[in-house]
C-alpha cells in the first residue's frame, strides 16, 4: 500500500513532542548509524560470572520484534567493564555493539566512537601534523632549490678552476717565452754591435785600399777591386743577417750597388796623380 508522505510527515511532526517527553528513544548502532528500533527501557540484570549488575536494552525493532542486548561489555583484556553507549540525548541512544549478539569476546562486533572532546583533540593533532607537513614540504622545496644552486656553483667552480689552470699554464709558457726572448734580444744586440763594428772595420779597409790604389796606380786595380768587392759582400751579408734578426735598416747592398761602387773605384784609380813639387835641390 502506498504511503502518503505528507500525511506521514504530518503525523511524525505531531508525535515528536510527545515522543521527546516519553521514556522512549531511537536505538541506533554506531556502525553505519543504523536505526534498530525504539528503545523502550533499560533493565539491569545480575551477572554471576562477574558478580555485577549489567544494563540491558529492551528494543522493539522496525520489524516489530523485541530484542534485548547488553549496553556494556566485559573486556577481558583490560579486566574492566566498558560502557557501550557512545552518544545519547532525549531522542536517541547510540551503541557500539554492531549486532544483538551478547558475546563480548568478538572484537569485530564493536565499533567505538570518539567523544567530542577526544575528537576535537585528535582533530587539533591532525591539524598540527598537517601544518608541519606544509612546513616540511616548503623546507624540502627550499632544500632542493639550494641543492640545485649548490650543484650549479660547483660546476661553475670546476669551470673556473679549469680556466684558471689554463691561464696559469699560458702565463708560465709566456713567461718562459719572455725569458727566451729577452735572452735572444740581448744576444742579437750584442751581435748587432759586433756587426756594426765589423762594418766600420770593412769600410776602413775600403778607404785604406782606395788610398793605396791611388798611390800605386792602375796596376793594382784588380787586387784592390777584389778587396773592395769582398768587403762590400761582407757588408751586404752582415746587413742582410741584421735584417733577418729584425735589426738595422732594410736597404742592404745589391749586386748593382757593388758594380757601381767598383766602376767608381776604377775611375778614381785611373785619375792621374798630381805632379810632385820639385825639391829645393832641383830648383837650384
Amino acid at each position: 500500500m502506498a504511503v502518503n508522505k505528507a500525511r506521514l510527515l504530518s503525523s511524525m511532526s505531531s508525535l515528536m513532542p510527545h515522543f521527546k517527553r516519553s521514556p522512549f528513544r531511537f536505538f541506533i548502532r554506531s556502525s553505519g548509524f543504523e536505526l534498530v528500533g525504539i528503545l523502550t527501557k533499560i533493565e539491569y540484570k545480575y551477572d554471576s560470572a562477574w558478580g555485577i549488575m549489567r544494563p540491558w536494552a529492551v528494543v522493539y525493532t522496525v520489524d516489530g520484534q523485541k530484542i534485548e542486548e547488553p549496553l556494556d561489555r566485559k573486556n577481558k583484556r583490560t579486566g574492566r567493564q566498558e560502557n557501550l553507549v557512545q552518544a545519547q540525548n532525549d531522542m536517541l541512544v547510540v551503541t557500539a555493539r554492531k549486532t544483538a549478539n551478547p558475546d563480548d569476546e568478538d572484537d569485530n562486533n564493536f565499533l567505538y566512537l570518539l567523544n567530542p572532546h577526544q575528537a576535537n583533540h585528535i582533530k587539533d593533532l591532525q591539524d598540527r601534523i598537517h601544518e608541519r607537513d606544509l612546513v616540511i614540504s616548503e623546507l624540502e622545496k627550499r632544500y632542493d632549490a639550494l641543492e640545485k644552486e649548490k650543484q650549479r656553483l660547483a660546476e661553475n667552480v670546476e669551470i673556473f678552476s679549469s680556466t684558471i689552470n689554463t691561464l696559469r699554464q699560458k702565463i708560465a709558457t709566456l713567461s718562459d717565452q719572455l725569458v727566451q726572448s729577452e735572452a735572444k734580444a740581448e744576444y742579437y744586440e750584442t751581435l748587432l754591435r759586433k756587426n756594426r763594428i765589423a762594418i766600420l772595420e770593412e769600410e776602413g779597409k775600403i778607404d785604406k785600399a782606395l788610398e793605396t790604389a791611388r798611390k800605386r796606380g792602375a796596376i793594382q786595380v784588380t787586387d784592390t777591386s777584389d778587396i773592395i768587392l769582398d768587403a762590400a759582400k761582407k757588408q751586404a751579408e752582415i746587413r742582410m743577417e741584421m735584417d733577418k734578426l729584425g735589426y738595422g735598416e732594410k736597404e742592404y747592398v745589391t749586386k748593382q750597388d757593388l758594380q757601381t761602387m767598383l766602376d767608381e773605384l776604377k775611375r778614381e784609380i785611373k785619375k792621374p796623380s798630381p805632379p810632385e813639387k820639385p825639391s829645393s835641390e832641383e830648383k837650384e
